[in-house]
C-alpha cells in the first residue's frame, strides 16, 4: 500500500485532530497556543515539524517500565511498517542512574535519524530524568513563580 506524502496529510490533519488541546492566554496580549498530545511529538506542539501523524520519521521520549521500575524509553517511528501504527514504534530503554551515560546513548541513536530534534529530545529527557529523582527523593522538585510575590 502506497502511504500518502507527509505534507499532504499534515495539510488533512494540521487544523483538525482528536490529538490537539488549545489554551487560551491569560491576557490579550498573548494569543492561543495549540499543543498536540500524540504519539512521537517530542515537544507536544502542533506543528509539522514535530508531529507523530504526518512524518515519516517521528521520535519521541517516554515513561516507560523495566525490571527496576519505571525509566525513559527512546521511541523512533520506521518508515518501513507505516501502515502498522503499533509496530511501527522501536522502543529503546535507558538508565535512569547514570543521567550522562543515558544521554549520550541517546544522541547515538539520534544524531542520523531526526538531528533537528535533538535538543527537544535532550530536554525531554532531563526532565524526565529530574521527575524520577523527585520520585525517588533523590532530589527536590523544582519551584516556579506565579506573578507578583
Amino acid at each position: 500500500m502506497v502511504s500518502a506524502p507527509s505534507s499532504l496529510v499534515w495539510a488533512c490533519v494540521s487544523r483538525h485532530n482528536s490529538f490537539q488541546r488549545s489554551k487560551n492566554g491569560k491576557t490579550k496580549r498573548s494569543g492561543r497556543v495549540i499543543f498536540s498530545v500524540e504519539k512521537g511529538n517530542v515537544a507536544s506542539i502542533s506543528s509539522f515539524k514535530y508531529s507523530g501523524i504526518a512524518n515519516e520519521k517521528a521520535v519521541d521520549v517516554v515513561v516507560g517500565s523495566n525490571a527496576k521500575g519505571a525509566c525513559p524509553v527512546f521511541v523512533k517511528k520506521t518508515v518501513s511498517k507505516a501502515n502498522k501504527p503499533v509496530k511501527a514504534l522501536q522502543k529503546q530503554n535507558f538508565s535512569t542512574s547514570n543521567l550522562r551515560k543515558g544521554a549520550k546513548s541517546l544522541a547515538s541513536q539520534n544524531t542520523y535519524y531526526r538531528a533537528d530534534l535533538q535538543s527537544a529530545i535532550e530536554a525531554k529527557f532531563a526532565g524526565l530524568n529530574k521527575g524520577f529523582k523527585v520520585a525517588a527523593g533523590v532530589s527536590k522538585a523544582s519551584t516556579c513563580s506565579t506573578g507578583r510575590a
